[in-house]
This record gives structure tokens, sequence and C-alpha cells, in this order.
């Protein structure tokens, strides 16, 4: 249990942070990346970086944890 505040930050608060955050800063640059605007390469990042989070709370934690059944 003394990892969920870890957890809690790899898994929520950095795509929090990434998307809520950093969001209205990355809508102020005027260029284009692959032929869209920069937010929507943004946010189209951050599904995969989201996903990411949660995939390493799962490998570096939840993995060797028992489950609840046994």
């Amino acid at each position: 249990m003394s990892s969920l505040p870890w957890r809690l930050l790899v898994g929520l608060g950095v795509p929090f942070v990434g998307v809520v955050v950093c969001l209205p800063l990355v809508d102020k640059v005027p260029r284009y990346f692959f032929g869209m605007p920069a937010v929507l390469d943004w946010m189209f990042l951050w599904f995969g970086l989201t996903s990411a989070c949660l995939a390493a709370c799962w490998f570096l934690h939840d993995r060797t944890a028992p489950d609840e059944n046994d």
C-alpha cells in the first residue's frame, strides 16, 4: 500500500498535467505537424502516453500483486 501515491502520480497525475495543464500552452503554438494543428497532435500523443503511464503502473507494481480472488 505504500506505493499508492506513486501509482496515482504516474497513472493519473502525469496524464492530467499533460492534458489539462499543458493543453492551453500548446494551443498557443501556431505550427502544424503532420498536417494538423499542434494542439490536435498533442491530444493524439497523450492517448498513447496515458496508456503507457497506466501500463507502467501495472508492470512496475500491480503485475506482482496477488489477485483478490486467491
